[in-house]
């Protein structure tokens, strides 16, 4: 990989961004999840 291309660069970063944003809301989702399931 040249890492003075951008066009290679571009679509790896997006691709490393959704992926942390996809785990980012799957780690929320679980904390709210396991918020919801405390009784009151």
């Amino acid at each position: 990989m040249d890492s003075t291309s951008p066009s290679e660069n571009a679509p790896t970063g997006a691709a490393v961004l959704a992926h942390e944003y996809a785990t980012d809301l799957e780690a929320l989702s679980g904390v709210v999840t396991g918020i919801m399931a405390v009784p009151e």
